[in-house]
């Protein structure tokens, strides 16, 4: 079975099977916005712009608006308001001071991509593709906000993984017909992608995770054939749990108190105040 796979998606089975089938499988809506993941999105929209020639103090009103516009649903433990209004123009300064410094030109910003992959398709969003002036290495950089990962197993990170893969494909430069009857421009690729792929074909691939906090660019390492066929299987073991229906939640206590699906998660549990209040409630026995 041919499925489209996004970088997102990718995340949402490896952090939850039974909570992605809920969202990819059962298609229920129960989309909720916490406040880390606003405060994201304002950011990216400023450092679009920015990457688009907008000027810095326009590019942090621009986020100012945008946070102003809406309320999020939860706010995330150790953030607030006042506390993501001061983090966000100093976050954008910093980041415009580092890459002043970068020998770059600028091919897209917050652009969408759908490739060819075996049977099945890879989609997702590039927040910044850029090339070096001398034509040599290819930069696709994933600003982040959030928490840093693990840095010695960024080399296995199948989101990268997948920006590495799409970039050399001709489709992510010159586009493809749009899945979305709605949106039939979403993978318009480059206006001149034909000329920009033959132009940087052979040119080093760099992917690299930005710290926005620092900020800090951290090239994920290079990827092979290994790398593409633990992708693949990846996606092979998703597309096998949806045609079995087999799908095993995670527990990790870190995400679930923020999960949509609590009240229909088999394993969700209400945390006792204390360990004799679970106790009297389940009978130690069921514990």
């Amino acid at each position: 079975m041919k499925v489209k796979f996004s970088a997102s998606q990718l995340k949402a089975w490896q952090g939850c099977a039974l909570r992605a089938s809920f969202i990819y499988v059962d298609k229920m809506d129960r989309y909720s916005v916490g406040s880390s993941a606003h405060f994201g999105t304002c950011v990216h929209l400023a450092l679009e712009n920015f990457h688009n020639g907008v000027d810095l103090d326009s590019c942090i009103q621009i986020f100012r608006d945008a946070y102003d516009e809406i309320e999020p649903d939860y706010y995330n433990q150790r953030t607030s308001r006042s506390r993501f209004l001061d983090m966000g123009p100093k976050m954008i300064s910093d980041y415009a001071d580092s890459v002043s410094w970068e020998d770059h030109i600028t091919l897209g910003s917050e652009f969408r991509f759908m490739v060819p992959f075996g049977s099945h398709t890879i989609s997702g969003i590039v927040d910044h593709l850029h090339v070096s002036s001398n034509g040599k290495t290819v930069y696709v950089d994933d600003l982040k906000t959030g928490k840093r990962p693990n840095m010695d197993s960024l080399h296995l990170d199948l989101q990268m993984t997948s920006y590495d893969w799409a970039i050399r494909q001709r489709e992510f430069w010159v586009g493809v017909e749009s899945d979305d009857p709605d949106w039939p421009d979403k993978y318009c690729g480059l206006s001149n992608g034909d000329e920009l792929f033959e132009k940087y074909k052979d040119a080093e691939i760099v992917v690299r995770w930005v710290d926005l906090k620092k900020p800090e660019f951290v090239n994920v390492g290079k990827r092979d054939e290994f790398d593409y066929a633990r992708l693949y299987r990846m996606m092979e073991m998703i597309d096998r749990a949806v045609e079995t229906k087999t799908f095993v939640p995670c527990i990790s206590a870190d995400t679930c108190k923020f999960c949509e699906f609590k009240d229909i998660c088999p394993v969700w549990v209400d945390p006792p105040v204390r360990v004799s209040d679970f106790e009297e409630s389940t009978g130690k026995e069921e514990w």
